[in-house]
């Protein structure tokens, strides 16, 4: 006798068809959400470490405001238009080719800054070591007016004229 295999039931196929689906979906689902959950976690770890940063950064702004205020460096009244005294940041006296020419080693910051006007930017290696005043212009896309006075000990040690890089 031969065995009978049950008839084919199409509507039982079709439902174990749509449970593998569902299945499969769900499945799918799942393995999205542990990725969206992924990429949420990341986010939240780069916020808290963007937030961490800006923290540290007002500190350190903080930090270096009450230094300055507590050094009582101002900058001194001008008296006229021809005053020797030091610009407003971003001053353009840097740029007379004949200031420079009146910098000269073992000169005082504040000399320099009455002769040069504020730095565009200034670098301090370690504390109490050489600081760097550096006079900076962008000229066209790519070039640079670039020149510096080394300050050590309190005291102009090195001086380079700007030039065009």
């Amino acid at each position: 006798m031969q065995a009978r295999h049950p008839p084919t039931d199409r509507k039982g196929t079709r439902v174990m068809a749509r449970a593998v689906a569902a299945v499969a979906l769900a499945a799918c689902i799942a393995t999205a959400d542990a990725q969206d959950a992924t990429r949420i976690e990341q986010m939240r770890q780069d916020i808290l470490e963007l937030q961490r940063a800006v923290r540290d950064q007002s500190r350190r702004i903080d930090t270096l405001e009450r230094q300055l205020a507590n050094a009582h460096v101002a900058p001194p009244a001008r008296t006229g238009p021809s005053s020797a005294a030091p610009g407003p940041p971003g001053s353009d006296k840097w740029l007379a080719p004949a200031n420079w020419d009146r910098v000269r080693v073992g000169m005082t910051e504040q000399q320099v800054l009455d002769v040069l006007g504020y730095p565009t930017s200034v670098r301090t290696e370690t504390p109490g070591a050489a600081r760097t005043l550096f006079y900076t212009m962008q000229v066209g896309a790519t070039g640079f007016l670039s020149g510096r006075v080394v300050m050590s000990d309190q005291r102009v040690s090195e001086v380079q004229k700007p030039v065009l890089r």
